[in-house]
């Protein structure tokens, strides 16, 4: 089922399972290619916690500017670091990062956030990575894992997942039981955070049978456990 060039894995953020569901889905991947990971982080960011020769650089990468609120937030965990080294010291694979050296916290703090334009950003990295060699596994929020439209409150936005949606395997993880998911409210303001329950009836483990038009596959667990933010990041 991980055959396809591009596995996209829509996870909710903060939570420890990402890391064995991404060990299980490279160590498919490895088998049959090069593979690299795309983080929802800078590739700026990511020189701080990964050796530079694992490490994929893309157009757009450099600049004064780095955006570290991945580390520092939570979005890329100790239990997602740890699932991420053992891959990449034990095999073929790199990591890139799927934002540019700005990324999108500071995008917002300057005003100059749009998602539509950061969706597509993404996507570009992804290809452009492709078409490198590699198989790509990417990480990403669930809300731009889905390959269907998203709005709020501005105009519709069309996420990652649906701009490759004939290229890629979107899978989402859910929890049969909710959990807990370590989370930030605001870049100073982080802790461990109650995801309510929610009724399911989809089974523990991969299925592809349902009828979701927001994803090609559901990964379901039973319960979510919060994450640990990195050591050195965490305010």
């Amino acid at each position: 089922v991980y055959s396809k060039d591009i596995v996209i894995l829509g996870e909710f953020h903060g939570t420890q399972e990402i890391g064995d569901v991404l060990v299980e889905v490279v160590s498919e991947q490895v088998k049959i290619s090069q593979v690299a990971i795309g983080l929802e982080a800078p590739y700026c960011a990511l020189t701080k916690i990964f050796p530079q020769e694992k490490l994929l650089n893309i157009p757009g990468d450099e600049g004064k500017t780095c955006d570290i609120a991945a580390l520092e937030m939570g979005r890329i965990s100790e239990e997602l670091f740890m699932s991420v080294s053992k891959l990449i010291e034990e095999n073929d694979v790199k990591v890139f990062g799927l934002e540019d050296h700005k990324g999108r916290t500071h995008r917002i703090s300057k005003g100059s956030w749009d998602a539509n334009e950061w969706e597509g950003h993404v996507v570009e990295r992804i290809l452009y990575t492709h078409r490198k060699g590699y198989k790509i596994t990417v990480i990403i929020g669930n809300l731009h894992a889905r390959k269907t439209n998203y709005q709020f409150s501005g105009p519709s936005v069309k996420p990652v997942g649906a701009r490759l949606s004939d290229k890629a395997l979107i899978v989402e993880l859910s929890s049969q039981k909710g959990g807990h998911a370590y989370a930030c409210q605001t870049n100073d303001k982080c802790g461990v955070m109650e995801i309510p329950e929610r009724e399911s009836e989809t089974p523990i483990g991969l299925s592809c049978t349902l009828d979701r038009p927001e994803y090609d596959c559901i990964y379901t667990m039973q319960k979510y456990s919060a994450a640990k933010p990195l050591e050195d990041y965490q305010h």
